[in-house]
């Protein structure tokens, strides 16, 4: 512990859609009734989104992606500087434990940076990974494909994200995407000191089964594309029916006081 703070630092392994910045208002609620915890919150959306905001303010006639590709280029610096900017406030505080959710989706390349802001300024920080609780994990991925259904359904349902915008074929291969980034990877290969698997979506593995059988042909095409822009291009077929079967199958959603407790829970066993 550094000067018997208690530091930890809360890593979601998620893809888009998953619902993770629902979890992050209840568990910023609850906290701010607990005046032993002092609670934080990075959000890698709303910084993508403040530098797509400054680049369109200076280059009127920029479409969205111009915009965010080329503000990507301060991503890693504006995102560090949230962090250092907690670090600071937690140097300033009377309270001794401290709760730092990074609301971002983390392949494993992802987590060392935040690791690194955290572990250069204190000592004996406590990181920990939530994962979602898979009931049959797809052969060499971490996530089941229900969880990935699930993801694409909400992503092409809601409206005025900061950052995944345009057609649903586009916000589908993006989701897609990130699952790629979550192949050849199993829980004993995480970086941390505690791992807590909650439940983001509804797992049946009769279900899952046959999400596989009638999938995964498209799915295995999809995978091959090493873009969301080669995915809408190249195999767009398979794309569509895969946004086409996701339509007709809603798995609806995990209860949200359920996912709260199991990750109260466990943070009061840190």
């Amino acid at each position: 512990m550094d000067q018997n703070r208690k530091i930890i630092g809360i890593y979601p392994m998620t893809i888009p859609a998953s619902g993770k910045s629902v979890l992050t208002k209840g568990i910023s609620k609850y906290y701010e009734q607990n005046n032993q915890v002092q609670f934080y919150q990075v959000s890698s959306d709303e910084v993508s989104r403040q530098l797509i905001d400054e680049y369109m303010a200076k280059n009127p006639g920029a479409s969205f992606d111009e915009a965010f590709e080329r503000g990507r280029g301060n991503y890693k610096q504006t995102y560090n500087k949230q962090i250092q900017n907690i670090c600071d406030n937690i140097r300033n505080s009377n309270k001794k434990t401290f709760i730092i959710f990074f609301d971002k989706n983390h392949p494993q390349n992802a987590i060392k940076g935040s690791q690194d802001v955290l572990n250069k300024n204190f000592q004996g920080v406590i990181h920990v990974g939530v994962i979602p609780k898979i009931e049959k994990p797809l052969g060499g991925n971490l996530f089941s494909i229900s969880y990935l259904i699930s993801c694409i359904q909400r992503a092409i349902k809601r409206k005025n994200h900061e950052t995944l915008q345009g057609g649903e074929s586009k916000v589908a291969a993006v989701v897609i995407s990130f699952f790629k980034f979550f192949s050849n990877l199993n829980k004993a290969q995480l970086d941390f000191d505690h791992i807590i698997e909650i439940p983001f979506t509804v797992e049946n593995a009769e279900k899952e089964q046959q999400f596989r059988d009638q999938l995964m042909p498209d799915l295995k095409e999809l995978f091959r594309q090493k873009s969301p822009d080669d995915m809408i291009k190249e195999a767009a077929p398979q794309l569509n029916r895969v946004i086409e079967f996701v339509k007709q199958n809603d798995l609806g959603f995990p209860d949200m006081k359920e996912q709260e407790t199991i990750l109260f829970q466990a943070l009061q066993k840190i």
